[in-house]
Protein backbone atom coordinates (compact mmCIF):
# COMPACT_ATOMS: atom_id res chain seq x y z
CA UNK A 1 0.00 0.00 0.00
CA UNK A 2 1.26 3.62 -0.89
CA UNK A 3 1.93 5.97 1.82
CA UNK A 4 -0.70 8.86 2.09
CA UNK A 5 0.53 12.82 1.64
CA UNK A 6 0.83 13.11 5.47
CA UNK A 7 2.49 10.15 5.57
CA UNK A 8 4.60 11.22 3.16
CA UNK A 9 5.03 14.57 4.63
CA UNK A 10 5.39 13.30 7.88
CA UNK A 11 8.74 11.33 7.05
CA UNK A 12 10.27 14.58 5.14
CA UNK A 13 10.15 16.37 8.77
CA UNK A 14 11.28 12.99 10.96
CA UNK A 15 12.38 14.43 14.39
CA UNK A 16 10.65 17.31 13.92
CA UNK A 17 7.90 17.55 16.84
CA UNK A 18 6.22 20.05 14.79
CA UNK A 19 6.66 18.40 11.77
CA UNK A 20 2.66 19.35 10.81
CA UNK A 21 3.51 23.16 11.35
CA UNK A 22 6.38 22.93 9.43
CA UNK A 23 4.48 21.00 6.27
CA UNK A 24 1.93 23.33 6.70
CA UNK A 25 3.94 26.37 6.38
CA UNK A 26 6.00 24.96 3.99
CA UNK A 27 3.00 24.34 1.79
CA UNK A 28 2.25 28.66 2.32
CA UNK A 29 5.57 29.28 1.38
CA UNK A 30 5.57 27.56 -1.69
CA UNK A 31 2.74 29.29 -2.50
CA UNK A 32 3.23 32.45 -2.24
CA UNK A 33 6.80 32.55 -2.87
CA UNK A 34 5.53 32.28 -6.56
CA UNK A 35 4.27 36.13 -7.29
CA UNK A 36 1.53 34.47 -9.71
CA UNK A 37 0.55 31.21 -8.00
CA UNK A 38 -0.17 33.45 -5.37
CA UNK A 39 -2.12 35.98 -7.39
CA UNK A 40 -4.27 32.55 -8.92
CA UNK A 41 -4.47 31.45 -5.24
CA UNK A 42 -6.16 35.01 -4.12
CA UNK A 43 -8.09 35.06 -7.31
CA UNK A 44 -9.53 31.39 -6.41
CA UNK A 45 -10.36 32.40 -2.53
CA UNK A 46 -12.97 35.86 -4.00
CA UNK A 47 -14.47 33.44 -6.75
CA UNK A 48 -15.11 30.50 -3.94
CA UNK A 49 -16.35 33.78 -1.32
CA UNK A 50 -18.65 34.79 -3.81
CA UNK A 51 -19.80 32.08 -5.89
CA UNK A 52 -23.29 32.31 -6.29
CA UNK A 53 -24.33 28.59 -7.28
CA UNK A 54 -22.63 25.45 -6.01
CA UNK A 55 -21.16 24.73 -9.38
CA UNK A 56 -18.93 27.35 -9.55
CA UNK A 57 -17.58 27.08 -5.73
CA UNK A 58 -16.96 23.72 -6.26
CA UNK A 59 -14.95 24.51 -9.69
CA UNK A 60 -12.86 27.29 -6.95
CA UNK A 61 -12.10 24.31 -4.95
CA UNK A 62 -11.20 22.06 -6.88
CA UNK A 63 -8.58 24.83 -8.86
CA UNK A 64 -7.61 25.20 -5.43
CA UNK A 65 -6.89 22.29 -4.48
CA UNK A 66 -4.97 22.05 -7.80
CA UNK A 67 -2.28 24.07 -6.29
CA UNK A 68 -1.97 22.69 -3.04
CA UNK A 69 -1.57 19.59 -4.76
CA UNK A 70 1.76 21.11 -7.13
CA UNK A 71 3.26 22.80 -3.79
CA UNK A 72 2.84 19.51 -1.74
CA UNK A 73 4.67 18.00 -4.97
CA UNK A 74 7.64 20.71 -4.58
CA UNK A 75 7.86 20.53 -0.85
CA UNK A 76 8.03 16.86 -0.43
CA UNK A 77 10.09 16.31 -3.80
CA UNK A 78 7.86 13.93 -5.64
Amino acid sequence: MNPGPTQRASRVYDGDPNWLDTYRHAIYATLVSDPERAQRLEHLRQVFAEADCVENARWAAVQVGVLLDAAHREVVGR
